[in-house]
């Protein structure tokens, strides 16, 4: 029987109240980076010690198959401090907003093809006048140390547009606020970004708890939400909203079809309470398909993302003669999970789940050799197609002690589709949000250089069709590799 495990990064609701400060506070360096302090102490990408991309290994899928990937990884990279300068940017409304970089009315530098963009050839430097992005997010509490400054891949995106033919030959300039996990703190940082800073996207946010928060206000002032973590329900209930990963509910599926064709069919279910609406919504999509993907659900436990032990629910899940758990917990509880299992239940199930962020702390685990996700965008680990490993390279130079994740993958497809969408698109002066909407809309069955499923966007008012699909990422010989490597597997 293959062994299939899992990660699962969506976690506890933090509390506080974000940290955008004054613009006294402002930390930005010379590539057009404006964010706030606290974000900017989680890692703002700039230059640290070295990394180096993974070697190539084998990897044990369900089903039996054997496939080559390459796995990558790191650990934080810190930005540089220093003070906005005067220049200007065009903003939404036609206005002046402070930017770091040197703003013009010339018409954007000479465009690479897109194709060149998401391929990292080709490139020359983005020369045009300046473009606000924003990104906000969860970078403070539970779920900011769970996800591992997940503002980072986006900033690496920023960094590489720059250098990259920009948006439509734009520079970027991206600011960054962390909104401590608390809805109010999104949506006054959301308002302020686009009222104050002239932002007219946002590209990557990870909002597992604050999106829906900030659904009306984009809504309302037609802001696009581009890419992001495609957790919030707002993903695929709004036309605002531009999911470059696959439907969650549907990664559940998938993750359960693993399950049957590694011939482990007896389920159990332990899922987190801290969030009835994310691990137990999810739970009750699994539980309530588990016979009709030919499992038989034989337990369904509530769990604390807090409580240090999981004995208990083990010594059930072994009773109930359950052979792979559904894992809804943090990646911190599923190695205190299956090493209780292990040593106080003798016991050792096979794991899946779906992963938002597969973190570090898996693959070292003796238990979890075999972990098996299902991924929404690209596997982080593989390097197959030329538009991986432009991501594999960029995040080396950027941010070379990054530590690699589903959400870096999320984060850097978001990125990309920005790009796509603007290609063409931009006027040479005052860019605005309807001109980034059309690019949008325009995106039809493309797959970004296979770093997502293919994407379809149409403005009839409606929000986007789900994505089915999926990637792959699992633990063989303590890496991370990519089982089916870049290709999509569809249900």
């Amino acid at each position: 029987m293959a062994a299939i495990l899992s990660t699962f990064a969506v976690v506890a609701v933090a509390t506080g109240c974000g940290s955008r400060l004054t613009p006294s506070a402002i930390r930005s360096d010379s590539v057009g980076r404006v964010s706030y302090a606290a974000a900017a102490a989680t890692g703002s990408g700039g230059a640290a010690s070295s990394g180096s991309s993974g070697s190539t290994t084998q990897s044990t899928v369900p089903g039996g198959a054997s496939a080559s990937s390459s796995g990558a990884g790191s650990s934080t990279g810190t930005g540089t401090s220093g003070t906005s300068t005067g220049a200007t940017s065009p903003s939404a409304a036609g206005g002046p907003a402070t930017a770091a970089a040197t703003a013009g009315s010339a018409a954007p530098a000479a465009l690479p093809a897109t194709i060149n963009q998401v391929n990292g050839t080709g490139c020359t430097p983005a020369t045009g006048s300046v473009v606000n992005i924003g990104t906000v997010g969860t970078y403070s509490g539970v779920i900011g140390a769970v996800d591992q400054n997940s503002a980072v891949p986006v900033q690496v995106w920023a960094d590489y547009a720059n250098a990259c033919g920009g948006l439509d030959g734009h520079q970027v300039k991206l600011f960054t606020a962390d909104d401590g996990g608390d809805p109010s703190t999104a949506v006054s940082e959301t308002q302020q970004m686009v009222q104050t800073d002239h932002v007219i996207a946002f590209v990557g946010d990870f909002a597992v708890l604050t999106g829906p928060a900030e659904d009306a206000y984009l809504e309302q002032n037609k802001i696009p939400e581009i890419g992001g973590d495609g957790v919030s329900t707002v993903y695929y209930a709004d036309n605002m909203w531009f999911p470059v990963t696959t439907d969650f509910n549907d990664l559940g599926l998938a993750a359960l079809g693993a399950a049957k064709k590694a011939g482990t069919t007896k389920l159990a279910v332990f899922y987190c309470v801290e969030l009835p609406t994310l691990c137990g919504a999810t739970a009750t999509v699994v539980e309530n398909n588990a016979t009709a993907q030919g499992m038989t659900d034989v337990l369904n436990a509530p769990v604390s993302l807090t409580q240090p032990s999981f004995a208990a629910q083990c010594s059930q899940a072994q009773s109930a003669g359950a052979n792979v758990i559904f894992s809804l917990v943090d990646s911190a509880g599923q190695v205190r999970e299956a090493d209780n299992c292990a040593t106080a239940a003798n016991f050792h199930p096979s794991y899946i789940s779906i992963s938002l962020s597969a973190n570090s702390d898996q693959p070292s685990d003796a238990n979890l050799q075999g972990l098996f996700i299902t991924v929404g965008s690209f596997p982080w680990t593989d390097n197959t197609t030329p538009a991986e490993k432009t991501f594999q390279a960029q995040t080396v130079k950027y941010a070379p002690s990054e530590l690699l994740n589903a959400t870096s993958s999320a984060d850097w497809a978001s990125g990309i589709l920005a790009m796509q969408a603007a290609a063409g698109n931009l006027s040479a002066s005052n860019p605005t949000s309807a001109q980034i909407l059309k690019g949008l809309y325009s995106i039809k069955n493309n797959t970004l250089g296979g770093l997502t499923a293919p994407l379809t966007f149409t403005n009839n008012g409606q929000p986007p069709t789900k994505i089915s699909c999926y990637f792959a990422a699992q633990v063989e010989n303590k890496k991370w590799t990519a089982p089916f490597g870049d290709t999509l597997q569809c249900p």
